[in-house]
């Protein structure tokens, strides 16, 4: 009798634990933002063959440096590679050594255009990040979208072997 009493306290105990636990993790979903607003996007032209994509991150959040691609969704526009800029280290639980930005990061986009007259650039950026209290979003596609002015197609370059 009295083992089974005690395994009913212990019971007891072990079930107010996990209550405790799951309304700690419920907290924990509605203190998270949701990616789009932890990492809040926006694109603009520098000039007919430049464009910046920045981030603005929320406070108590960063995103890795090599976890940002891109890639063009629009008929006639192809980006070359980003130019990002270095980052700070973070000795991260995950991928250990690793650059991170905090607060906002701008990565310059060589744009080229084939077709002529006006287009909506629409860009595909992938990225990863997380909040400090340790959680980690999976990689998080945004699209941004800008469109640019009047300007003649880039001549077309030839390779030779």
């Amino acid at each position: 009798m009295k083992i089974l009493c005690k395994i009913l306290a212990l019971s007891t105990l072990l079930l107010a634990g996990m209550a405790t636990a799951l309304d700690e993790i419920d907290g924990l979903d509605q203190e998270l933002l949701a990616p789009d607003e932890a990492f809040a996007i926006s694109v603009s032209a520098v000039d007919d063959t430049t464009l910046q994509v920045r981030w603005d991150i929320a406070d108590g959040y960063y995103m890795y440096r090599d976890r940002i691609r891109f890639n063009s969704v629009s008929r006639g526009v192809e980006l070359g590679d980003a130019t990002l800029p270095a980052g700070t280290i973070k000795d991260d639980e995950f991928f250990g050594k690793i650059a991170i930005y905090r607060q906002q990061v701008t990565a310059t986009l060589p744009v080229r255009r084939s077709i002529e007259g006006p287009v909506t650039v629409q860009i595909e950026a992938v990225s990863q990040g997380c909040a400090d209290i340790g959680v980690c979003y999976p990689p998080h596609t945004q699209l941004a979208t800008l469109k640019l002015d009047n300007i003649a197609a880039a001549p077309a370059t030839s390779s030779s072997n």
